[in-house]
């Protein structure tokens, strides 16, 4: 460890070490004769021991700052280019989930719609039914229909027996409230059928003509059934038939085409779920990969920020010793004893402080590197010590083996 001495004595200034006061009783001037050597008064010297600093630099200093700032440069560099793939992956991963969305609802509408189409056949089919059997006359006579002929075949054909046609007469008054009972009437159910369609957003071109194919079959069997109510001679049961068997073919073909199309719609789904899936891993990678550079761009700004600040503390630390010498040669002239001691003693008090802290290290390694250049030029050693070259090393061994012989 460096140290400085300041001394307040007379005008002849003496060699002296240690910290404490000296009586200088020995103190010979060869300019005086014995005599008046012999007879000067005694003087007291006093030697007081100041910690060392000198200015700071670290020749490498500038070199690790460049490097540091080129390695945020190139950071900043990447993290611009990756921020900006990133984007382009958002912007695919959010079309794709805005797909999934999507047709998750169109197969959740395909699924409603399919469960409708099936009830609609169930209910067409259920009206069918319940006209056939109520075409049928279950009479058995003689010169009479049998029960497998239909009711209209006798009101085409006639009869010659009166009291047969006031039979069919008197039938037709009953089979009237059965006819008007069998809700034969498929209305709501294709208004439920066209609010189906009509949820969701979507394209629904392709249903277009099916539907106005079922609204004029709705209306064709509507106009039979109040042309009979009219005129039940002229009623038709194969024109009523008929128009409900065309509403099964088109609602089976509804049915069909809604399930190729929710075949589509799952394949689609799948599809886009796996292409999820390499999105969500290179979200991952680039989350990680982000992680790892900002840690290496607060390493390269903390050696930065790091260089910067010992610089500026060492120094101050420089400045504030070139105070304190000046201060104390002011004291040294003025002989304030007493002040010079307490100056030492402070300044001394907190270097050992401050370099025996047991948790901060970086006050020992700092002033340790700034006295290397002064101990490199009085060549010595990194511990303040006389540093031997190969050949004084040689030297020194040989010294040391002759004083073990002796």
């Amino acid at each position: 460890m460096a140290m400085d001495s300041s001394e307040a004595n007379s005008t002849q200034q003496v060699p002296i070490l240690g910290g404490k006061e000296h009586e200088n009783s020995t103190v010979i001037d060869p300019t005086l004769n014995h005599d008046q050597a012999t007879n000067k008064p005694k003087k007291k010297a006093h030697q007081f021991y100041f910690v060392k600093f000198w200015p700071y630099k670290d020749l490498d200093e500038e070199s690790k700052i460049s490097k540091s700032q080129q390695l945020v440069e190139e950071v900043d560099q990447k993290l611009n280019r990756m921020d900006q793939d990133y984007k382009l992956l958002k912007l695919k991963w959010r079309d794709t989930r805005s797909q999934l969305y999507r047709l998750s609802n169109r197969k959740l509408s395909i699924f409603y719609e399919l469960n409708l189409q099936k009830d609609l056949l169930h209910q067409l089919q259920l009206v069918l039914d319940k006209l056939n059997l109520a075409c049928k006359i279950p009479l058995k006579h003689k010169g009479g229909p049998n029960h497998t002929q239909g009711f209209q075949r006798w009101i085409s054909h006639g009869s010659n027996n009166l009291v047969i046609e006031r039979k069919f007469i008197k039938e037709m008054g009953r089979r009237q409230p059965r006819l008007n009972d069998l809700d034969l009437s498929t209305t709501s159910l294709l208004q439920n059928f066209i609010g189906c369609f009509n949820w969701g957003n979507r394209d629904k071109s392709r249903y277009i003509h099916m539907l106005e194919e079922l609204k004029q079959i709705e209306e064709k069997k509507e106009k039979a059934l109040a042309d009979f109510a009219q005129n039940p001679n002229i009623f038709n049961s194969s024109t009523l038939r008929n128009a409900i068997e065309e509403q099964i073919k088109i609602v089976k073909k509804i049915s069909l085409e809604l399930r190729i199309e929710q075949h589509e719609v799952k394949s689609t789904i799948e599809g886009l779920e796996k292409e999820l899936i390499p999105m969500k891993e290179e979200v991952f990678v680039y989350y990680d990969q982000r992680r790892e550079m900002l840690k290496q761009k607060e390493a390269a700004q903390y050696c930065i920020s790091k260089l910067r600040q010992t610089f500026v503390e060492m120094n101050g630390m420089y400045d504030e010793y070139v105070s304190l010498l000046s201060n104390a040669k002011e004291l040294a002239r003025n002989k304030d004893v007493v002040a010079l001691r307490k100056l030492s003693h402070q300044q001394v008090e907190e270097f050992m402080s401050e370099w025996n802290h047991p948790y901060v290290k970086t006050f020992k390694i700092n002033y340790k590197f700034s006295i290397l250049p002064s101990l490199s030029d009085r060549w010595l050693n990194n511990d303040g010590r006389i540093g031997f070259g190969d050949d004084d090393r040689e030297t020194l061994r040989y010294i040391e083996d002759i004083c073990s012989i002796n």
